[in-house]
């Protein structure tokens, strides 16, 4: 594949690599998170999460991703526009509060 990049910036040099994006089909509904916001459970594929900041505490929300890329995932369901997201994880005393809220 090749790729024309429009405009010049001194930055960019030739040689260098580069990776990219390409979107073949575009999503009517869903949230773009950080790749890094997802969380996994035990097998990888039975459950993604995120944690998400709801008044001033950090509570684990069950996620359907649709599409991942090298730095962003798109999220179908269970994520609203505008909700944040806690990127890094848990200190390990919140984890377990948190894990007990749950079960």
């Amino acid at each position: 594949m090749r790729i024309l990049i429009e405009g010049k910036d001194k930055r960019i040099l030739p040689g260098l690599s580069a990776s990219a994006d390409v979107k073949v089909s575009m999503e009517q509904r869903g949230v773009l998170v950080p790749r890094e916001a997802l969380r996994y459970e035990a097998p990888q594929q039975a459950g993604r999460f995120v944690h998400v900041v709801e008044g001033g505490e950090h509570r684990k929300r069950r996620v359907a991703v649709h599409g991942l890329s090298d730095t962003e995932a798109w999220i179908g369901s269970g994520l609203e526009p505008g909700e944040q997201v806690l990127l890094k994880r848990l200190p390990q005393d919140r984890r377990r509060r948190a894990k007990s809220r749950l079960s």
